[in-house]
């Protein structure tokens, strides 16, 4: 079984509404998560070492929660989602089932897709791109973006989430995880709706 672990703000109901449309329109199986609203939090309650905005703190909180649920379940692995993504192959079960056989054996964590500006980065930055198979490449270096991503359990394990180092992305590779990414994308995220990590929730 596949655990999706979806994250959506309360103060996002638009946003909500679309996410479960979209995933009920692939047949998928979810759950929704609240997730925090950083601009809502006194960043001196945390031990933070280093993070941008209030809303990339939420957004670290957010996915650690995430990530503790996919611990607690009984499959070695978990997708998390953010509400702003969607999907862009008509078989994302099949095709992430299959994304997962062709994975290298030291895997921790797969991103099934890119925001606009890494697709950007990644374009004049191909050194930090080592393509291994025709499902997908190994990341040297840190991700742009959390979209939507499979993150193993034993990976998880490893994970000192205090002090808080960066914003999620980031730490990924902070914290030393064996990154890939599909290709093709699995997923994109929707860059006409901007980041509520870096505009505060009105």
């Amino acid at each position: 079984m596949m655990n999706i672990f979806v994250i959506n703000l309360k103060e996002r109901l638009d946003r909500k509404e679309y996410i479960v449309k979209e995933l009920d329109y692939h047949k998928l199986s979810y759950t929704i998560i609240e997730g925090i609203n950083g601009w809502n939090l006194d960043r001196k309650d945390y031990n933070i070492k280093k993070i941008g905005t209030n809303g990339a703190l939420g957004c670290f909180l957010s996915h650690q929660m995430c990530l503790e649920k996919v611990i607690k379940n009984k499959a070695p692995f978990g997708i998390i989602m953010e509400d702003d993504i969607e999907i862009i192959t008509p078989e994302f079960m099949e095709d992430t089932k299959n994304l997962i056989k062709e994975l290298p054996e030291d895997w921790d964590i797969c991103y099934l897709g890119s925001t606009e500006s890494w697709k950007k980065k990644w374009s004049y930055k191909v050194a930090s791109v080592e393509p291994i198979n025709q499902s997908c490449s190994r990341l040297k270096g840190h991700h742009y973006g959390t979209g939507a991503y499979i993150i193993r359990k034993r990976a998880i394990k490893k994970i000192k989430f205090y002090p808080i180092p960066c914003a999620i992305d980031i730490a990924f590779n902070y914290w030393g995880l064996v990154q890939y990414i599909a290709t093709p994308n699995l997923i994109q995220q929707k860059a006409s709706w901007g980041s509520d990590t870096q505009t505060e929730i009105k």
